[in-house]
């Protein structure tokens, strides 16, 4: 037999049925509210619909809500985007019935109410605040020290606080680095802590237009510089290096030169020693960074070219009024010549000597049969040093080699060495003997002087002042 109850079935979601013979009917429920299947009572059965979804009462089922991305819709709801609300901030929905859910930011960021993703819409916190991430909205303010200042997307309180550069300042805290206001020539260095409290006059060789900028190295031109506090442009009074000093340019100060003795540099150097050049005769310089003097020698003496520091005796033939007199050539006829150095006058010379073309000074002759020539090494009427034997060997065979092309020479020899000395100081008629200086040179010729002299002529200006100037 079939039982009466095999029959029955329960009532779907929004009806309700009580029983035994009755039909299953809509129930009555409220808005946002819904009866699930199986409901006994129009009322009593009903239930709030939860969030995400909605319930617009009566026998209505309950359904998926469609809010717009950033918004979620919460319980008892009964439309499908009536009641939907904004994610608060820390909060994000895709929308639909997806309900808001945690950022996830990273530190230094945070999301606003109305937030889509989870990340997508983090945003960067502005300058003098920080966030640590995530949920977190952007906490105000910064904590920084005095001269510092946080920028964006600080993750900390003081954590992110960096220097103020040059130029600029901040109290601390949350502000921001600002221009100092520094008078012109004054310049502020970083970490400033208030808008003139840091300010400082530049230094020699810096300049500074003020406010928002510190001290600078100037931009001189080679051999120029500036020595004074407060410049204000770049080439503000920047001045040529006085005579014995010199400056690459830029910020860099006027330096003493290291000149070798006898030489100077001039007004505008560049460089410390390149741009030396010799005292003039009659002049002398120590070296470093004196320059050319005029000398002050006893009658007799002066100072040849480069001189550095001492008087040189006249060479034989040549006579000087001394100070800063140069060696002149005595005006004597031949046989006769000025035989002091301190005087003009000409006497007769000595017997056994007599004047050449070469050489002013008398020199002593022979009575050999063979043909000869003395050649006297000397230098613009000053005897140079005579400093060996294999000195005045080299230049004797240079002689040779030069005059064979004339005149074939048998032989030579070194006919007589003669001293000299150097004034060390005028003022106490001190000299210092170097030894051997005038140094002879007989060339004992194979015939005749013939035009011999005529090429001792040119070779005095060619192979015996190179040689002498490089021995010096």
């Amino acid at each position: 037999a079939v039982n009466e109850r095999d029959t029955c079935e329960v009532c779907p979601a929004g009806q309700f049925g009580r029983g035994g013979s009755s039909q299953c009917a809509n129930t009555t429920c409220a808005h946002g509210t819904s009866a699930l299947a199986g409901a006994v009572d129009p009322v009593l059965n009903c239930t709030i619909c939860g969030a995400g979804t909605y319930c617009e009462g009566g026998g209505s089922v309950t359904k998926a809500t469609s809010c717009l991305p950033g918004y979620a819709s919460p319980e008892e709801a009964d439309s499908p985007d009536g009641s939907c609300a904004i994610c608060p901030q820390g909060s994000f929905s895709p929308g639909g019935a997806v309900q808001c859910q945690p950022t996830l930011c990273p530190p230094g960021t945070s999301a606003a109410a109305g937030a889509k993703d989870a990340v997508t819409d983090c945003v960067t916190c502005v300058a003098g605040s920080y966030s640590p991430g995530d949920t977190s909205a952007c906490l105000h303010p910064t904590t920084c020290l005095p001269g510092f200042a946080s920028s964006r997307g600080a993750n900390s309180s003081n954590g992110s606080c960096v220097e103020c550069g040059a130029g600029q300042f901040a109290a601390g805290g949350a502000d921001q680095c600002a221009k100092t206001t520094c008078e012109p020539g004054s310049g502020s260095p970083a970490g400033a802590a208030s808008a003139t409290g840091s300010c400082k006059e530049c230094e020699p060789g810096h300049f500074s237009p003020g406010g928002g900028f510190d001290c600078a190295p100037m931009t001189c031109p080679p051999g120029w510089a500036s020595n004074v506090t407060g410049a204000y442009r770049s080439v503000h009074k920047c001045q040529v290096c006085s005579a014995g000093f010199y400056s690459p340019g830029g910020s860099v100060e006027c330096k003493p030169t290291n000149c070798l003795a006898g030489y100077s540099s001039p007004a505008g150097s560049d460089v410390e020693v390149e741009q030396c050049s010799p005292c003039a005769a009659g002049y002398l310089s120590l070296g470093g960074s004196s320059q050319c003097e005029l000398a002050k020698c006893k009658p007799g003496y002066a100072t040849p070219p480069a001189a550095g520091g001492g008087c040189v005796q006249c060479a034989s033939g040549y006579h000087s009024s001394g100070g800063a007199t140069k060696c002149i050539a005595c005006s004597c006829d031949p046989g006769s010549t000025c035989l002091s150095p301190d005087s003009a006058t000409c006497s007769p010379c000595p017997n056994g000597t007599t004047t050449s073309r070469l050489l002013g000074g008398c020199v002593k002759t022979s009575n050999d049969q063979e043909a000869y020539v003395n050649v006297v090494l000397s230098v613009d009427g000053y005897s140079p040093p005579y400093f060996n034997q294999q000195v005045v060997n080299s230049f004797r065979d240079g002689l040779m080699s030069f005059l064979n092309d004339d005149e074939p020479a048998a032989s030579s020899k070194v006919a007589s060495v003669d001293p000299i000395a150097i004034v060390v100081d005028a003022e106490v008629d001190s000299t210092s003997d170097l030894g051997g200086s005038l140094v002879t040179l007989r060339l004992a010729l194979a015939s005749s002087v013939g035009n011999i002299y005529s090429s001792l002529e040119v070779c005095c200006q060619s192979l015996l002042c190179l040689l002498l100037s490089g021995m010096s």
